[in-house]
């Protein structure tokens, strides 16, 4: 009679987590917010202490505005540039900047956008955001935050591999097929 009572309440707490829990937001394609080329007023003299390396962003974008120019000259394409540091040190508003100097359209995103509770979630979730920058070439993508998906998860403390398929997707996405994207 235990086993019962068990297996019922059990099914009506499972009814009503269902009843409760919306999958069409699941399956439907993310909307990522896109900032577009005339939008982007933020200049490199808007950011400050970057003396340091300003003359490798002003090669970076040179590189985004005429990719020929260097692609004739047998030059290989940054795939990505890396921007590390604490919070609040201006990397969003130095990958902005950049995307406003280059003429470039800018999608803004965080690691937090990727980290479902489903697996495959997060890796249809990039390749809807490298989609969508496709769409919108020439395009920058700003992956804010994007350690959260490497280190251990905040649900059981330990590695998901929903994580490494989330990652592993990007890299393959950062890759391409085609030297210009």
């Amino acid at each position: 009679m235990f086993q019962i009572l068990t297996l019922v309440v059990f099914a009506v707490v499972w009814m009503m987590m269902l009843k409760n829990f919306d999958t069409k937001n699941l399956l439907d394609n993310y909307k990522f917010e896109i900032k577009k080329a005339k939008e982007m007023n933020q200049r490199l003299a808007d950011v400050k202490g970057i003396d340091e390396i300003k003359e490798e962003i002003e090669n970076l974008i040179k590189m985004i505005k005429d990719p020929n120019h260097y692609l004739e000259k047998g030059a290989k394409l940054h795939k990505g540039v890396l921007l590390s540091g604490r919070p609040g040190t201006g990397k969003t508003l130095l990958a902005r900047a950049i995307a406003g100097e280059s003429g470039t359209n800018f999608i803004y995103c965080t690691g937090s956008h990727f980290d479902e509770m489903f697996v495959g979630v997060g890796a249809k979730r990039v390749r809807e955001l490298f989609t969508e920058a496709r769409n919108h070439k020439p395009c920058i993508i700003f992956i804010d935050e994007i350690d959260t998906l490497l280190s251990k998860t905040r649900r059981y403390q330990q590695e998901h591999s929903s994580s490494r398929a989330t990652i592993n997707q990007i890299l393959a996405e950062m890759d391409g097929f085609d030297r210009t994207d």
